[in-house]
């Protein structure tokens, strides 16, 4: 490993703040504070929606989870999958990082 790439691997990364927008250039971006939502994994997108990251994005994203037949997301314990989508992309996301069971 050269010099460059150590350093590389071992400079200290900024903590992740928010999701911008879809093709944000940002200062903040650049240096990693923020990340462009095309960026973003299913893991920032869980973050986002629980209030671990902020949401600059400007648009609304819609949430659809698989449950159990004749239970609501308000009386079910189990998801089986939730996918986030939104006018550029969707993800699909472990339903524990939302907060929903998986047993």
């Amino acid at each position: 490993m050269t010099f460059s790439e150590d350093l590389a691997e071992n400079y200290p990364r900024p903590k992740l703040l928010a999701i911008d927008p879809w093709d944000c250039a940002c200062t903040e971006c650049l240096i990693g504070e923020y990340k462009p939502l095309r960026y973003a994994t299913p893991e920032d997108i869980a973050r986002m929606l629980t209030d671990h990251l902020g949401n600059n994005t400007g648009i609304t994203f819609s949430v659809t989870a698989a449950i159990r037949d004749g239970e609501t997301l308000a009386t079910t314990e189990i998801a089986h999958q939730v996918i986030v989508a939104c006018r550029y992309k969707s993800w699909t996301v472990e339903p524990h990082l939302l907060g929903f069971s998986t047993k």
